[in-house]
């Protein structure tokens, strides 16, 4: 998924030393790389159909991606759609 300029396979050791420097330099808390996977799908429910989100997740039934991910309650979609109306 993640590549080098050059196209080839970027080190997951080199991925996570960037993705660790990225996070002080922006001043956030330390995270694991997997949990964006988790703050994404919120952000992709509002706007994609689950089934592409199954797709995307790589889950083998669509069960699994809604009992995992459908916590995002009225709070976190009011941030989502405040969040989106910045970007535009």
């Amino acid at each position: 998924m993640f590549t080098t300029r050059l196209r080839t396979p970027l080190d997951p050791g080199n991925l996570l030393h960037d993705f660790k420097r990225i996070l002080k330099k922006a001043g956030l808390p330390g995270t694991r790389f997997h949990d964006l996977r988790h703050g994404a799908e919120p952000i992709a429910g509002f706007q994609l159909s689950p089934q592409v989100i199954v797709e995307l997740l790589g889950h083998s039934q669509i069960s699994m991606t809604m009992s995992t991910y459908s916590h995002a309650s009225d709070v976190v979609r009011d941030a989502v759609n405040e969040f989106g109306a910045t970007l535009k």
